[in-house]
C-alpha cells in the first residue's frame, strides 16, 4: 500500500482550479456551472446554508489525455489493456482496473477538507466536507464541490474573490502502483523499480516514458496547501536559518485506518488494526504530565546491565529480535536504542527524554506508510545461534512480559521502591525532537514485536509500561 499526494496544477492548462460557487434557493447558478464545468446540472441540489460557502475544485486528469504530472504519477481513465514496452515479437500487458472512473467517488466515502494534510495526525481538524464529486467525461478530469464554513475560510474567499486563487493537493492511498515500462508492481516504497526510482518521466528511443501507474486511488484528503512560491520561500527561510533545506509538503504521507484496512496488505492490515487498538488504550490510562504519578503498577521490563548489552550486541539485530520474540520478551527503549546503534555508553541526544514522548506515542504517529511497511525490526533468523537463545533465557526475569516474570517484577517495587533516579529523571526532561524520533522508532519495534507469533495478547502490558516509564 502507497499514500500519495497529488497536485492539480498540471491538469488545470492555465484553468482556475478552484472557484467560489454562486448557489441560489434553486441550486448552483446553471450559467457559472456550464462555463466551469460544462454540465449546468452538477451540484443542482445544494442549497444555500448561512455561514458557509461552496467551492468548485478540479481535483485530476486521466493520464490517457494529461499524461503523468510532475512527480511521475499517471492515473489511468477506467479499465483497460496497458501494453508495455517489450522485446520485439512479444508483448506484455497490464490487466489494468477502474481507474479514475471507478474510484473517484472515493472522496465522498473517506475524504474531508483539511489543511497541509493535517487529517490523520494527532487533533487533525477537519475545515470542510466533501458534498458532491464527479468525474467529467468531457475535460477528462475529476471535479469536486466542497463546503467550507466562512469564519474559517475568509481569508481564502476573499482571494477567490478578487480573481486570486488558493492551492489544494489531494491525499490518496493505492494497494500498489506499477512501472509503465517493464510492469513492476509496488506496494511499498522499498519495493520501486529502478525505472522508476532512477528515470521517472524518461522517454526511451522508441518513444516509451517512464511513470507511476495508480490504477486504483482511494481519496481520503482534499487540502488547501501554500502555493508553490510560499513553499519555496519556507525552504530558503529553512536554509538560511540553519542550514538544513527541507520540502515542506513532502514530510510523513498519513491515510486514515480505515483506508488501510480495504486496501492494505495482511501486515499492513495487522498493524494499522494494532495502532487503533494501542491507540484506544493510551487514551484510557489516566497519566498525566511527565513525571507526575499515576499509581499504576510499574511492569516495564528492566534496563539490561552494560555486560548483557555487550553480549547482545555480538550478534546480528535480526536474530536478537527473533530470541526475544519468541520468549516473550522485549527490550527497555534505552536498551533497544544503544543495541541499534551499537553504542553501550555514553551520551546519545534525546536518550532520557525519551520515556515521556512513548506516552502518547501511539497516537501520535498515526498509520504512515513508513509506520505500516516498516519491516527494519522485525525478528528473523539469520542463522543458528543456539547461545544467543541460552543467553536470551537468563533475561527472562528482566525482560519478559509473561505473567510470571511480569508478577515479580511488580512485587519486587512494590516491596523496594521505584528504581532510583526514575522519577527525578521523568519529571525534569520534556520530550525534545530528538526524543520524539528515538520514541517512533520504539514504538515501530513494540508493533513488530506485537505481529509475532500471539504476542498481540500483550498490547495492555506495551501501552502500560509505556506509561510508567
Amino acid at each position: 500500500m502507497k499514500s500519495k499526494r497529488v497536485y492539480p496544477d498540471v491538469w488545470l492548462n492555465g484553468e482556475p482550479g478552484c472557484q467560489l460557487l454562486k448557489v441560489h434557493s434553486k441550486g448552483t447558478d446553471k450559467g457559472q456551472m456550464q462555463k466551469i464545468a460544462s454540465d449546468s446540472d452538477f451540484g443542482r441540489d445544494i442549497r444555500p446554508e448561512k455561514g458557509c460557502s461552496f467551492l468548485h475544485i478540479i481535483t485530476l486528469g486521466c493520464g490517457e489525455k494529461y499524461g503523468p504530472n510532475t512527480r511521475a504519477d499517471y492515473f489511468n481513465k477506467e479499465a483497460c489493456d496497458f501494453v508495455l514496452p517489450h522485446p520485439k515479437g512479444s508483448v506484455k500487458v497490464l490487466k489494468l482496473a477502474g481507474g479514475l472512473k471507478e474510484y473517484h467517488p472515493t472522496f465522498m466515502k473517506y475524504a474531508a477538507v483539511y489543511r497541509n494534510h493535517e487529517n490523520s495526525r494527532k487533533k487533525g481538524k477537519k475545515y470542510g466536507e466533501v458534498i458532491d464529486q464527479r468525474y467529467n467525461d468531457i475535460m477528462d478530469r475529476g471535479e469536486l464541490i466542497v463546503k467550507v464554513p466562512d469564519s474559517e475560510w475568509l481569508a481564502s474567499l476573499e482571494k477567490l474573490a478578487s480573481g486570486q486563487q488558493i492551492s489544494w493537493s489531494m491525499g490518496c492511498g493505492v494497494p500498489e502502483d506499477y512501472c509503465s515500462y517493464c510492469g513492476n508492481a509496488a506496494p511499498d516504497r522499498k519495493q520501486i523499480c529502478s525505472h522508476i526510482r532512477r528515470q521517472p518521466l524518461q522517454i526511451d528511443t522508441d518513444g516509451h516514458q517512464i511513470f507511476a501507474i495508480n490504477d486504483r486511488p482511494h481519496f481520503h484528503d482534499i487540502s488547501e496547501v501554500p502555493r508553490a512560491a510560499d513553499r519555496i520561500a519556507l525552504t530558503l527561510e529553512k536554509v538560511a536559518s540553519d542550514g538544513q533545506a527541507f520540502v515542506a509538503d513532502d514530510e510523513g504521507l498519513y491515510l486514515p485506518l480505515h483506508v488501510v484496512k480495504e486496501i492494505g496488505g495482511r501486515l499492513e492490515k495487522e498493524r494499522a488494526g494494532l495502532l487503533e487498538k494501542l491507540a484506544q488504550m493510551e487514551k484510557q490510562i489516566p497519566v498525566e504530565v511527565c513525571g507526575a504519578s499515576t499509581g499504576l503498577p510499574d511492569i516495564a521490563s528492566d534496563d539490561l546491565h552494560s555486560k548483557d548489552l555487550e553480549s547482545l550486541m555480538e550478534y546480528p539485530l535480526e536474530d536478537v529480535l527473533l530470541a526475544m520474540s519468541k520468549n516473550q520478551c522485549i527490550l527497555g527503549p534505552e536498551d533497544f536504542i544503544r543495541l541499534i546503534l551499537r553504542k553501550k555508553d555514553g551520551d546519545i541526544p534525546g536518550l532520557h527524554a525519551m520515556p515521556c514522548a512513548l506516552r502518547s506515542m501511539f497516537s501520535d504517529i498515526g498509520p504512515s506508510e513508513e509506520i505500516l511497511t516498516d519491516s527494519s525490526y522485525e525478528p528473523k533468523s539469520s542463522g543458528s545461534w543456539g547461545s544467543l537463545d541460552d543467553k536470551v533465557k537468563t533475561l527472562i526475569p528482566e525482560l519478559s512480559l509473561a505473567d510470571e516474570p511480569v508478577r515479580r517484577r511488580v512485587t519486587i517495587r512494590v516491596v523496594v521502591g521505584p528504581k532510583a533516579g526514575k522519577e527525578k529523571k521523568a519529571s525534569s526532561l520534556e520530550p525534545s525532537a530528538e526524543a520524539k524520533v528515538l520514541a517512533k522508532e520504539y514504538a515501530k519495534y513494540q508493533l513488530s514485536f506485537l505481529t509475532y507469533g500471539d504476542n498481540a495478547k500483550f498490547s495492555d502490558r506495551i501501552v502500560l509500561a509505556n506509561s510508567t516509564r
